[in-house]
C-alpha cells in the first residue's frame, strides 16, 4: 500500500511537471508565431513605401496610382492580421493585384504566371505568396530584353511552387531582411511542414506547403 502510495504521488508530480512543460512550450511557441506576424506589416510597408519613393518625383499620375492601390492590398493585410489560414483562391487573388501594383514601376519587364486550377480546395498562410514574389522581385533585375519571370503552380502533395529565373542584381536596395527566414518559421509553426528552398536549372525554386480543406 505504501508503495502503491508513493508511485502515484511521484506520478501525479512527474505528469504536473509535463503539463507544465507543455504549457509552456506551446505559450511559447504562440508569443514567437505572434512576433513573427508583427514583422510582416513593417517589412511590407518599408518595401512599398521604397518602390513609391522611385516614382514620386517622375510620375505624379502613376504614384497617385499607386497609393490607391497600396491602399487596397494593405487592407487585405489588416484584415487577416489575426488569421492563420486563409483560402488559397483568396491569397491569389491578393497576390496578383499586388503583382499588378509592382508593374505600375516595372511594366512589362515583370511577369507572372499563376497556374493552380483547384486553389478553393487549399488553405495557405497569408500573405505568403507575396512574400515570395516580392523576394523575387527584390533580388533579380529586369529589362525589356530580359523580362522576370514569376511562376506560381500547384505543385501536387498539398504544396505551392513559386519559381522564377535567376537574373541576379549587382547591388540589393536595403531591407529589413525577415522575408523567407520569417516565412519558414511561420510555415513551421502553423502548417507543421518545411518550406524547402532550391535552386536547379537557373530556376529559384521553393515549395510552400499547404493545407487540404
Amino acid at each position: 500500500v505504501i508503495f502503491i502510495a508513493f508511485a502515484l504521488f511521484f506520478y501525479g508530480h512527474w505528469k504536473e511537471s509535463i503539463d507544465r512543460e507543455r504549457q509552456l512550450r506551446e505559450e511559447n511557441l504562440k508569443h514567437k508565431y505572434k512576433s513573427l506576424k508583427a514583422q510582416v506589416n513593417p517589412h511590407f510597408l518599408f518595401n512599398s513605401l521604397n518602390t513609391l519613393s522611385e516614382i514620386v518625383y517622375t510620375d505624379a499620375g502613376k504614384a497617385d496610382n499607386y497609393i490607391q492601390k497600396l491602399a487596397g492590398i494593405y487592407r487585405y493585410i489588416l484584415d487577416h492580421e489575426e488569421t492563420d489560414l486563409i483560402s488559397l483562391e483568396e491569397e491569389l487573388h491578393f497576390v496578383d493585384r499586388y503583382f499588378e501594383l509592382q508593374k505600375e514601376r516595372d511594366d512589362s519587364r515583370i511577369r507572372l504566371t499563376i497556374d493552380f486550377p483547384h486553389a478553393g480546395k487549399f488553405r495557405i498562410i497569408p500573405i505568403s505568396l507575396q512574400i515570395l514574389v516580392e523576394n523575387a522581385l527584390k533580388h533579380n533585375s529586369a529589362s525589356e530584353e530580359n523580362p522576370l519571370e514569376i511562376s506560381i503552380r500547384d505543385g501536387g502533395d498539398a504544396r505551392v511552387v513559386v519559381s522564377n529565373n535567376m537574373q541576379k542584381r549587382s547591388t540589393l536596395s536595403h531591407s529589413l531582411g525577415t522575408g523567407l527566414d520569417n516565412l519558414k518559421e511561420r510555415v513551421r509553426l502553423i502548417v507543421g511542414q518545411e518550406m524547402t528552398v532550391k535552386t536547379e536549372n537557373n530556376q529559384f525554386i521553393v515549395e510552400l506547403p499547404i493545407v487540404k480543406g
